[in-house]
């Protein structure tokens, strides 16, 4: 393994153990109202200081890799789940049921993603995590069903799938237990590049005041300190360091999966 990759890993453990359990070390305690608390420099109490509103900034970065990570695995889970059935059914059943579904990825692909998740935020009566999801899977099986329904089309003609058809094997049996499995490979390093684009998307609805706005998120606080960014810099460093790290690193270790599953394709 290289030492790049070791690197990589090891940043992106320390996020999701950071995720995982930093809110119980290091829970989000209420503002600092004492004197001085208000865009306290980094040190003492506060070792990253505080924001316009006294809260400790270490504290708003662990709640905001808390949210990265439900969004990023959530979006990718649920928007790969959705799109993995919806698109093998489409390339195995062919007919009516293709029409159908690759309308509904042709209508997804009309629009650019992030404005998709723009528009459909301004429709949520309040914005929170969940609703983030939501707008980010509206816009993001498409892709997985695309991939899936290629795979699924390049499978039903082989002998395995006839030989199913032959003994007597209902559609839908074939397809989870023959078809669905061999897109999981495909689907997978999607998945990993995936992570990122949530991460990326969720930071720049919260950056524009659309996703969640209550500070524990990266994009957030990276909108606020960017207008305190010439008086308080480490505002707007701070999360922005950590959220550029991350998806750096997702994006390495997206590219070593792909590597590592489908070698052919890579060189």
């Amino acid at each position: 393994m290289k030492f790049t990759t070791k690197l990589c890993l090891a940043w992106l453990g320390l996020i999701v153990i950071t995720a995982l359990i930093g809110p119980w070390v290091l829970p989000l305690e209420g503002p600092d109202t004492s004197p001085g608390g208000l865009l306290a420099p980094a040190g003492g109490d506060h070792l990253l200081g505080t924001d316009e509103e006294g809260r400790d900034v270490l504290q708003l970065l662990v709640a905001g890799a808390r949210t990265a990570l439900i969004v990023g695995l959530a979006t990718v889970v649920i928007s790969g789940l959705i799109g993995t059935i919806l698109g093998t059914a489409a390339g195995y059943m062919g007919g009516f049921v293709d029409r159908i579904v690759m309308t509904m990825t042709e209508a997804v692909y009309s629009f650019p993603g992030i404005l998709l998740a723009i528009f459909l935020m301004f429709l949520m009566p309040e914005p929170g995590v969940g609703h983030v999801v939501i707008a980010l899977c509206i816009g993001g099986w498409a892709t997985y069903a695309r991939l899936a329904r290629g795979i699924a089309m390049s499978l039903r003609e082989r002998p395995f799938i006839e030989a199913a058809r032959c003994i007597g094997l209902p559609n839908r049996t074939i397809m989870f237990r023959h078809v669905m499995p061999q897109t999981i490979p495909h689907i997978a390093i999607q998945a990993s590049f995936g992570i990122a684009n949530a991460i990326m998307a969720e930071a720049t609805l919260s950056f524009l005041g659309l996703g969640i706005a209550d500070g524990t998120s990266w994009g957030h606080m990276l909108s606020s300190g960017a207008v305190l960014y010439l008086s308080s810099p480490h505002l707007a460093l701070a999360p922005g360091v950590i959220l550029a790290l991350t998806i750096l690193v997702v994006l390495r270790l997206a590219d070593n999966t792909q590597q590592y599953l489908n070698p052919k394709a890579t060189k």
